[in-house]
């Protein structure tokens, strides 16, 4: 699905019912090309840019190495030479005429480089990329040709929570619930029972909230998500489905007080996840006078537009704070995700790797997760990662293409001199 079809179900705004008609259309209607594949041909988002990225790569006859892990740059004459690579446990090496460009990620699946560098590492589980895939090798690397590194304290972070795989024992998935938190009905809490953020914020910024107070509480990472009644009906929490989609009794027996829990009353609930009652009580209660009101005098929630996208059109008078008073009561786990980590080799703006003393070290480049965020410890938005991946792969191509250029130039003009005073 595209944005659009994406906020109109997951906001239920008017109409979702026909766009979500059309979808099943679109793809049930594309027998020809369902007949190769268990998709339809339509790409949105992140696959149409794949998708197209790809075309161009095979119509130029680029070879593409799949499964292919970097092990090691080896550098002489001040250079970038050669680069050990293995696959499936052969290992062989590249030798680069002109350079080498670095854009394998981040390293949110290296647990030892999250303990280095985050103030609250978390865990690689708990990361929504996918899973193992990027370790930081090609960080490690370049640290070891002497490149410096930047941002290393952040990460792109998302709310995440985890559930048992129906399909496969003794394995979790991971959902995220970058939407989840800010639904009205609902609200979050740290393991003493308070608040600590605007819940309708961007995920990002729930994030760092979350590793703010974690080091201000030490009672975050996780926190909980608590609702009622009424937000199970509507929405999603993470891997649970409304439940007009999937009722309480659809939800496995094991996945109850160990990943969702349920009680009757507050009370109930508070004992069941060791909350302090009180505490928990204190933030219910205020969270249903400010939806009363239309306020939140604590944290502002629903004062943008932001908030507003989010929330239900059909609560007044403030669609993101509506009561949390309809029995029964829930509460799942919420975990300090990630989508990767904003910090790895520092790069100039020719996408150049740089040393300590910001000095480039010919031949070596870095673009995306793989290099330090150009935005520092900011998220402008969706698109923030995969933009200047993008945009710093075709300025270090480009920058590899002009430095070779004058090389091959100052080549022809050497071997011209030569001539000439063989001939003189």
């Amino acid at each position: 699905m595209d944005i659009g079809q994406f906020f109109a179900i997951s906001t239920r705004s008017p109409g979702w019912i026909t766009v979500f008609l059309k979808m099943l259309w679109h793809y049930w209607s594309d027998i020809n090309t369902r007949l190769l594949s268990s998709r339809d041909r339509r790409f949105t988002q992140g696959g149409a840019l794949m998708g197209h990225l790809y075309h161009k790569i095979f119509e130029r006859g680029v070879e593409v190495r799949t499964e292919t892990a970097l092990k090691e740059l080896i550098a002489s004459d001040d250079r970038i030479t050669e680069v050990k690579v293995e696959i499936i446990g052969r290992q062989y090496e590249i030798h680069p005429n002109h350079g080498v460009v670095l854009a394998a990620g981040g390293f949110e699946w290296n647990q030892e480089l999250r303990d280095k560098f985050f103030q609250v590492p978390g865990l690689t589980r708990h990361s929504s990329s996918p899973e193992d895939a990027n370790r930081g090798e090609t960080i490690v690397a370049g640290m070891a040709q002497g490149a410096a590194t930047e941002h290393t304290e952040a990460g792109w972070w998302i709310p995440t929570m985890h559930k048992p795989l129906e399909s496969a024992s003794n394995f979790d998935e991971i959902h995220q619930a970058a939407f989840d938190v800010g639904r009205p009905h609902s609200v979050c809490v740290n393991r003493n029972g308070q608040r600590f953020v605007n819940e309708a914020c961007s995920y990002d910024e729930f994030g760092v909230a979350m590793v703010e107070d974690q080091l201000k509480t030490g009672a975050n990472t996780p926190c909980w998500l608590v609702f009622d009644a009424n937000f199970r009906r509507k929405f999603t929490a993470g891997g649970f489905l409304p439940s007009l989609i999937m009722p309480d009794w659809r939800i496995p027996a094991d996945c109850w007080d160990h990943y969702i829990f349920k009680a009757d009353s507050i009370r109930g609930l508070a004992e069941k996840i060791h909350l302090p009652e009180s505490a928990l009580s204190t933030t219910i209660n205020n969270m249903n006078q400010y939806a009363r009101t239309g306020e939140d005098p604590e944290f502002g929630r629903g004062n943008n537009d932001y908030d507003k996208m989010f929330g239900d059109p059909a609560i007044s008078p403030n669609p993101c704070l509506g009561p949390i008073d309809q029995a029964p009561y829930y509460a799942v786990p919420i975990n300090l995700g990630d989508l990767g980590t904003k910090g790895g080799l520092k790069a100039n703006s020719q996408a150049q790797v740089v040393d300590g003393n910001d000095k480039p070290i010919p031949g070596l480049y870095a673009a995306g997760n793989n290099s330090g965020s150009p935005f520092g410890n900011l998220y402008p938005g969706a698109g923030g990662t995969i933009g200047p991946a993008a945009t710093f792969g075709f300025v270090a191509a480009n920058h590899i293409a002009s430095e070779a250029g004058k090389n091959l130039k100052q080549q022809a003009d050497d071997d011209d001199k030569g001539k000439q005073e063989k001939v003189a």
